[in-house]
């Protein structure tokens, strides 16, 4: 389960002291009390009911309506979320960490627009903070948007701001620039800071597999923290692919296999599990795999061709 956002960690720790003194029972001040504590703990759906009672007895509460989009957020229901979170910005237009919750989720829920609209305005309400800063470059990521990554990553590093995903988005920048030697410097110094930010690590790998050093690639990709990648799929298809082409079949498949399991949606895994399944004689397994392939629209001469064999045995 993830934990409450650091983010949230001052806000928690200001309605905590605030609510040291005795409360009646059964006053919204107790209830919120409660519910902040079981959110301290984690117990974020025993702490639901609790923000529900508050929001009850007071419909304007904002801070519930945060607190309750936070543990919604924890629980894996983004959109739940993003409506408590857009109730409490209504109800606190200027509060930058209203603010900045309701960017976060429209993150979360891929509406990179949004996302970007509202962690600008954190930006405006808070000073311009490292953490609104580092939502604007994500968002801007997201819509290659690139040019606007580079001035952010200015304005980052002149606030001091160092680490492995600076070098992500600056190898990200030489890459759409076709300056893939620059990428590599780039994704190769993020990699050294931190070997588990997947960012880095897998980005380096795929280099080094385009110029077909296998090797380097699964050490690249050797210890990074799939929690870290918003696509793990991605990370176990590189990893099957570089086997492939060590001739390590096995390993190959069982990393195929991971990929689709993660992303049944996806083409490039079937198409290159289905010679795998050639290879360990089943035919009708790699049939199915060139017509997922096809399904997942990744495709080639090859497969079209293999597809027509299929449809003619």
């Amino acid at each position: 389960m993830k934990s409450i956002s650091s983010s949230l960690v001052l806000v928690l720790g200001t309605f905590l002291f605030s609510f040291m003194i005795f409360s009646p029972k059964g006053s919204k001040e107790k209830i919120f009390f409660d519910a902040v504590v079981l959110m301290e703990q984690e117990f974020y759906e025993q702490a639901i009911p609790r923000l529900d009672s508050v929001l009850i007895l007071d419909s304007v509460h904002s801070k519930a309506y945060l607190m309750r989009g936070v543990c919604y957020q924890n629980l894996d229901k983004d959109s739940i979320a993003l409506g408590d979170f857009n109730q409490a910005k209504n109800l606190e237009p200027e509060d930058p960490e209203v603010v900045y919750f309701l960017a976060e989720a429209y993150q979360k829920t891929y509406q990179w627009d949004s996302a970007l609209k509202y962690y600008s305005l954190t930006a405006s309400l808070d000073g311009g903070s490292i953490k609104s800063q580092r939502g604007i470059l994500r968002s801007n990521g997201k819509m290659n948007k690139w040019n606007e990554c580079a001035k952010t990553l200015d304005i980052l590093e002149n606030q001091g701001f160092r680490g492995p995903e600076m070098q992500y988005y600056r190898g990200m920048i030489s890459l759409k620039s076709s300056d893939t030697a620059s990428a590599k410097r780039a994704f190769n110094s993020g990699w050294k800071m931190d070997k588990s930010y997947g960012p880095c690590g897998l980005s380096l790998g795929e280099i080094h597999y385009g110029s077909g050093n296998f090797d380097s690639s699964l050490i690249a990709l050797s210890e990074v923290n799939q929690n870290s990648l918003e696509d793990p799929s991605r990370y176990h298809l590189l990893k099957a692919k570089n086997h492939l082409g060590k001739g390590d079949t096995l390993m190959a498949l069982i990393g195929l296999n991971e990929s689709i399991h993660l992303d049944p949606d996806q083409g490039e895994a079937y198409y290159y599990r289905a010679p795998v399944k050639i290879y360990f004689q089943d035919s009708a397994g790699a049939c199915d795999d060139i017509n997922n392939a096809f399904l997942g629209e990744f495709s080639s001469d090859s497969s079209l061709f293999f597809l027509y064999n299929c449809g003619n045995n």
